[in-house]
């Protein structure tokens, strides 16, 4: 087993809207593949956070 996976993984809450949240639970009732609400949080913020370290390194490739 890899350092990584024998590592605790450090939990913390937000707040979101509950506009945002009736949102989401409408889009996984129609979606296969999500189980709930917060699973389809992690992956949103993961595509997100994607993007933005890939628009982060153009950033930082432009100004080299």
């Amino acid at each position: 087993m890899c350092a990584e996976a024998t590592e605790k993984i450090k939990w913390r809450s937000i707040s979101i809207p509950s506009s945002i949240v009736d949102e989401v639970e409408q889009v996984i009732k129609k979606l296969m593949g999500y189980s709930s609400i917060a699973e389809y949080v992690r992956d949103a913020i993961r595509s997100k956070l994607d993007r933005d370290r890939y628009l982060l390194e153009k950033k930082e490739e432009e100004q080299e």
